[in-house]
């Protein structure tokens, strides 16, 4: 018999696993802000910090 540990907020069990497409779509997804002030901020011809904070 095996024992599994099952923290409170998820459950034991098999997760998908996603293709890297995916995986790398999800990621610009969650951080398209930072990473288009950063672009911005390489440009030069806007502040970054005050960007930002508008897009928040």
């Amino acid at each position: 018999m095996s024992t599994m540990a099952v923290s409170q907020n998820r459950y034991a069990g098999r997760e998908e696993k996603a293709s890297l497409m995916e995986r790398i779509r999800k990621y610009f997804a969650e951080n398209a802000e930072t990473i288009n002030t950063g672009l911005l901020m390489m440009n030069g011809n806007v502040s970054p910090y005050l960007l930002y904070r508008s897009m928040k």
